[in-house]
C-alpha cells in the first residue's frame, strides 16, 4: 500500500502481484503480473533474473511495465513508466557484500529518468539471536524534463548510512520470526537548492513458516526535503511468499 498527498488531492493504492520463479544451479528468474488499485488502477508485469558469476560475483537484470516505483502523482494524472535495469554485486560472506546498480525508467510524458546506486554492507554484530549491519551508500538521479504533475529534479544526490538490527525472536526448526529495525541518516542534494538533511525509521515482521511459505509486514517513516521544503512520508507494507 502507498499513499501520498499530490496537487490532485490525497491518493492511496494498493499493489498486487503473482508471478512465478524458476531457480537452477547458477541462476534465478522471476517473472508475473501486478495491478495497482484504488487511487490508480493500471495493470503491469515485471521479469528479473539473478545470474551467479562465481563464488563471489553475481550479475542482477529486470524489466517492469509499470515499474513499482512510479510516482503516484504520476499515476494519478495518467502517466506511466516503464523500467529496467541492471547490477553486479560481490558478496565475500554473510558479513560483507558491495554492489552498484543502474536502472532507467521511461514515462510516458517523455521523461527519462537514469538512476545510479552504490552500497558497502558490513556485518558488525554477528551472534546467534541478534545481527548488526551498516550500509554507506550513494544515490543519484537525473531527468531529461521537468515541471510536471511529479516530483522530477533535473538532477539530485543522497548520501547516508543505513543501520539494520535484526533480531531472531522465535525460531523452531525452519519455523521463525525475524524483527528488524532499519534507521537511516543522511543527506540530499538537489540542483538550485542544496544540501539538506535525511532521516528515516523502519519496523519490519518478517514470519517464515516452511521452508516455502513466508510473510512479511512492516511500516516506515521518513523525513526529507523536495524542492527545498521539509515533508514527512508514512509507509505500510505486507508481503507473502509462497514457493511450490
Amino acid at each position: 500500500m502507498r499513499r501520498a498527498d499530490t496537487n490532485a488531492g490525497d491518493i492511496t493504492a494498493w499493489r498486487s502481484t503473482a508471478g512465478v520463479e524458476w531457480r537452477g544451479p547458477g541462476a534465478i528468474v522471476t517473472g508475473g503480473v501486478s495491478l495497482d488499485q484504488q487511487g490508480v488502477d493500471r495493470g503491469g508485469a515485471f521479469l528479473r533474473a539473478v545470474v551467479r558469476l562465481s563464488d563471489h560475483w553475481s550479475l542482477e537484470a529486470d524489466a517492469e511495465l509499470t515499474a513499482a516505483d512510479t510516482p503516484l502523482a504520476a499515476l494519478a494524472a495518467g502517466i506511466h513508466a516503464d523500467a529496467a535495469g541492471t547490477a553486479i554485486v560481490w558478496r565475500a560472506s554473510d558479513l560483507r557484500e558491495a554492489g552498484a546498480s543502474f536502472r532507467a525508467m521511461r514515462f510516458s510524458d517523455d521523461n527519462v529518468r537514469l538512476i545510479g546506486f552504490v552500497r558497502w554492507q558490513e556485518r558488525v554484530l554477528n551472534l546467534p539471536e541478534w545481527k548488526l549491519d551498516l550500509q554507506p551508500y550513494a544515490y543519484a538521479t537525473s531527468n531529461s524534463e521537468q515541471g510536471g504533475p511529479y516530483y522530477n529534479p533535473e538532477s539530485d544526490l543522497e548520501t547516508g548510512a543505513t543501520a539494520a538490527l535484526t533480531w531472531s525472536a522465535w525460531k523452531r526448526y525452519e519455523q521463525e520470526l525475524r524483527v528488524r529495525f532499519i534507521a537511516t541518516a543522511g543527506g540530499y542534494w538537489q540542483q538550485n537548492y542544496g544540501w539538506s538533511p535525511l532521516v528515516a525509521l523502519r519496523w519490519e515482521n518478517q514470519h517464515v513458516l516452511s521452508d516455502t511459505f513466508s510473510f512479511a509486514y512492516g511500516a516506515g517513516w521518513v523525513s526529507r526535503d523536495y524542492d527545498g521544503r521539509r515533508e514527512d512520508g508514512v509507509s505500510v507494507t505486507g508481503l507473502l511468499r509462497w514457493r511450490f
